[in-house]
């Protein structure tokens, strides 16, 4: 009786484990057929998953911002924090800098904190021990292309060292430029903002998020100081005229198609991470979101699937940027889609309820949709904003009063006025008492509220609401609050 139950047992198990390793054939050929038609379907649309075929090819020293010794150093240091630009950088600005509550946009920079955190009444003065740095970068920034030496190959794993000092650029450069405006220096303030903006579209090739973040961060840095001296009326017409050429050609949407793109195609380098060795979960984990750590069980786990379920997580993650992201931003049309996005958040938490087997990569890989769409909306409505700022006061400078609607500003001072990102009309615009003018998007709600911003409730009694980009409109006011 005992052989016979012995023999009936090892049979199951043998049918079993046949089964099984059946099963897992089966899903690994499934898999791996289905990732190799999307490949071929992409390929036939012209589209990839090659990073590499995404960035410009390089470029000579010569003509490239980052191969001048100023950036140059920061991608070979083995300290970026010891390098030339970051140390001097350090040492000239304060190390407890004004905080400013809410949005820096809706209102002025106060100099006059910036003058105690100096210890320094003469901002320019203060500023002086970092002049030869940023002469260097503005001799760096005067060569026609930009390429950093980034080794997308590494995915997320790559070295992205100029991102921060391009920032940390930045920063004292707007405050030259307001403490220069505040002196009446005002072609001198036009150069340090159109070398801020020079700093932030050296990133537009790079298909990446991080790039993209950092880019709208420097641009929002210059255009305060754009809006400032418009605010006090410091540019003349031909500084307006500059500063409008400078603002209008940038297309951040087009920047988020492409950094969109390249998420994507580090859905594939994950996936030859991981065919590579399943045991790379952890590497990969702590390099998406660093705050997940499988377990060891969950690595012998991994271990053990057929490599089907790799290849349908890849699949799966491409498909989400396919058939959801992608569709809610269309960059020649200069649009977004707010109900396309909203339409992503419960797909996402969707993904996280039920994240195995087949969606594992997408929770670790899938930023937060709605935010990253938003702050690329503001921030291309900002710069539109800015650019047709500049275009009314052109108009005023010229006939000693603000326009009354934005087509008298059409050809003369503009070819044609900027859309709305939202809805692809018009920007709107009012007059705002005598001597103001208010320019707003409809912003996400598609509402049109009148210019009327939305603002978020007080955390506490003595707290100030903060911008809510969510609902209400994108505002631009000619006077921003002190």
């Amino acid at each position: 009786m005992l052989k016979k139950i012995l023999k009936v047992t090892a049979f199951v198990v043998v049918a079993l484990i046949t089964l099984i390793a059946l099963v897992c054939v089966e899903e690994s050929v499934r898999g791996k057929a289905a990732w190799q038609r999307n490949l071929r379907e992409l390929e036939a649309r012209g589209d990839t998953l090659d990073i590499l075929k995404l960035v410009p090819p390089p470029v000579p020293d010569a003509q490239n911002m980052a191969a001048a010794p100023i950036f140059a150093e920061l991608m070979t240091a083995s300290n970026q924090d010891q390098t030339r630009l970051v140390v001097t950088l350090s040492k000239v600005l304060p190390k407890h800098p004004p905080v400013t509550e809410g949005r820096l946009q809706e209102q002025r920079v106060d100099l006059a904190k910036w003058r105690v955190a100096f210890s320094n009444d003469d901002l320019l003065a203060a500023l002086q021990p970092a002049a030869a740095v940023l002469r260097d970068v503005e001799e760096a920034a005067a060569r026609p292309q930009c390429r950093f030496p980034i080794q997308y190959e590494k995915g997320f794993a790559c070295l992205l060292p100029h991102l921060s000092s391009l920032l940390k650029c930045a920063r004292p450069l707007q405050l030259r430029a307001l403490a220069e405006l505040d002196a009446g220096q005002g072609e001198a303030a036009r150069k340090d903002v159109r070398l801020m903006l020079r700093l932030a579209n050296a990133l537009e090739n790079e298909p990446m998020l991080i790039s993209l973040l950092v880019r709208m961060s420097c641009l929002g840095l210059a255009q305060q100081a754009v809006r400032e001296g418009l605010a006090a009326q410091r540019w003349n017409d031909v500084q307006l005229q500059q500063l409008q050429q400078d603002l209008a050609p940038l297309n951040l949407l087009a920047h988020l198609e492409s950094a969109f793109r390249g998420e994507r195609c580090m859905a594939k380098w994950a996936l030859d991470l991981l065919l590579d060795n399943p045991g790379n979960l952890q590497m990969l984990t702590e390099v998406t979101d660093g705050k997940t750590k499988p377990t060891r069980a969950t690595g012998w786990l991994w271990n053990l699937l057929p490599t089907g379920f790799l290849y349908f997580n890849c699949l799966n993650v491409d498909l989400f940027y396919q058939r959801l992201m992608l569709p809610c931003v269309d960059s020649r049309a200069g649009r977004i889609y707010p109900a396309r996005t909203d339409a992503i958040e419960p797909a996402c938490v969707a993904l996280k309820q039920h994240a195995l087997p087949y969606h594992v990569l997408a929770t670790l890989m899938i930023p937060a949709v709605s935010s990253v769409i938003i702050k690329a909306g503001v921030a291309q409505t900002s710069v539109q904003q800015a650019a047709l700022a500049c275009a009314v006061e052109r108009y005023r400078l010229a006939h000693g009063r603000l326009p009354e609607k934005l087509e008298a500003l059409v050809p003369q001072y503009l070819v044609k006025l900027p859309n709305d990102v939202i809805d692809g009309q018009p920007l709107r615009y009012r007059l705002d008492g005598t001597d103001g003018f208010i320019l707003y998007s409809i912003g996400w709600n598609q509402k049109d509220d009148g210019g009327v911003p939305g603002l978020t409730q007080p955390t506490s009694p003595a707290g100030k609401p903060r911008a809510d980009d969510k609902q209400g409109d994108w505002v631009w006011r000619s006077k921003p609050a002190s």
